[in-house]
């Protein structure tokens, strides 16, 4: 079964492309680009450095404090498959992109 209206969804699809890129890019600017220029005059560290360590760093801080809640709680198995989850998505999903 086809849509009546191919063109309509792809234009329909386009824009909801474009909004949503130009949403994430307004959230960047507005909060995570004022705390990483701070960070970076503070660590004196040049803005490319800044943007790839502290990008990590906060990239991966979630992952870590759920697997120290896990292993706070003893339960090996969930920290290691949050650990190893979390990374297989960024290897399969980022990489491939």
């Amino acid at each position: 079964r086809t849509s009546a209206y191919p063109q309509l969804w792809a234009c329909f699809l386009v824009l909801s492309g474009g909004l949503l890129l130009w949403l994430l890019n307004d959230t960047t600017e507005h909060f995570f680009t004022p705390p990483l220029l701070y960070w970076s005059k503070r660590l004196q560290l040049r803005p490319e450095v800044a943007g790839a360590t502290l990008l990590a760093i906060g990239n991966g801080a979630p992952d870590l404090s759920d697997a120290m809640a896990a292993a706070n709680a003893e339960d090996l198995p969930l920290a290691l498959s949050e650990l190893l989850g979390s990374n297989a998505f960024c290897l399969t999903c980022t990489v491939s992109a």
